[in-house]
């Protein structure tokens, strides 16, 4: 689950929360859209999420940091589809043992987005589109 909220056209950042049986993600990602008036529109970031992670042999905690890139296309005024790939770091401490693992992965994310505020703006941006 996210919550998105737009700083300006052109820079958003998103407070992040997944959790689930293993693992729970606590974080945040910047994004900067270089084309913020497009109906496809690109960006690239970056994120930095706090970890837990617990299994029957052991629990952990650490961090995720990383960068992306990727683009949303918006299909009516309040919905969109984003996607995005990129590449980071997960750093986890084990609590027991202090044995610290680091390793590197590529992230990709996908998702719908339903904008609550700033539906006029994007309808609006819509609209100037299709009049171009």
């Amino acid at each position: 689950m996210a919550l998105k909220v737009g700083l300006s056209d052109s820079l958003a950042v998103e407070l992040c929360y997944l959790s689930n049986q293993n693992l729970s993600s606590t974080g945040f990602r910047g994004l900067l859209y270089p084309n913020p008036k497009s109906q496809l529109r690109t960006f690239i970031g970056g994120e930095y999420n706090l970890l837990n992670a617990k299994t029957d042999k052991s629990e952990s905690a650490g961090n995720y940091m990383g960068g992306f890139i990727g683009a949303e296309l918006f299909i009516t005024p309040s919905l969109s589809f984003t996607a995005d790939i990129g590449y980071g770091t997960i750093s986890l401490t084990d609590t027991v043992t202090s044995v610290i693992q680091e390793e590197s992965y590529p992230i990709v994310n996908a998702g719908i987005n339903y904008y609550l505020v700033n539906s006029k703006t994007n309808k609006q941006k819509l609209n100037e589109r299709k009049d171009k």
